[in-house]
């Protein structure tokens, strides 16, 4: 004869720790993520602000200096001296050159390495080109029309250092994410492993864990 199975224990016991210290995780977790959104924006912000805007078709004569990167970007929902330009520049229809005013000398505009976007407020913006200058110097940039028929005015901005800078914003971001969300993930898994202890050492004294 088979025996019969045992009935299941009576006697109870609670599993340690409680679920919820799981929850201890989770300020890690928010602080993580808005540690890394707050910085990113804040960058954003920081990076509109840094730039030089110019109405296109049209002109600047700007001061450059040599060893780092500029980025040019076509901008939309931009106020430049108080007009307010809703749309992207129709760049197709333009030709950009840039060239050192003292001895007429071009400088090649580059497709860009950095293709993040930024917002700040309606403005937005995205990379055109990138290009280094030789020397320092005033530098002639220009966008003149193809065409016979004018395109309309856009708004184009020139930052140094951009791709570095939001590079560098980047990181700091994933390491808020990865420290933020890690250790709430290690408090979790810490609650879930030690639960599990506690359920098999509970059935080992033959009580029934609850």
């Amino acid at each position: 004869m088979s025996t019969p199975p045992l009935p299941p224990p009576t006697e109870t016991e609670a599993i340690e720790p409680s679920i919820w210290y799981a929850l201890l995780g989770l300020p890690f977790f928010l602080v993580g993520i808005f540690l890394a959104t707050y910085s990113y924006y804040g960058a954003l912000h920081q990076v509109a602000g840094s730039l030089t805007q110019i109405v296109v078709p049209g002109g600047v004569l700007i001061d450059l200096q040599p060893g780092q990167t500029y980025t040019l970007f076509q901008e939309k929902g931009s106020t430049v001296k108080g007009k307010s330009y809703s749309d992207w520049p129709q760049i197709d229809a333009m030709s950009c050159t840039l060239s050192k005013v003292s001895n007429s000398q071009p400088v090649e505009l580059q497709s860009p390495k950095f293709t993040a976007t930024y917002t700040s407020g309606t403005r937005a913006g995205k990379p055109l080109y990138e290009f280094v200058v030789p020397a320092s110097g005033q530098y002639d940039f220009t966008c003149e029309k193809k065409g016979d028929t004018p395109p309309p005015d856009g708004v184009v901005a020139i930052g140094a250092g951009i791709g570095e800078n939001m590079n560098k914003v980047l990181a700091h971001c994933r390491m808020a994410l990865i420290v933020g969300c890690g250790l709430g993930l290690l408090i979790f898994l810490i609650v879930v492993v030690q639960r599990e202890l506690s359920k098999r050492r509970i059935r080992a004294e033959g009580l029934r864990p609850v």
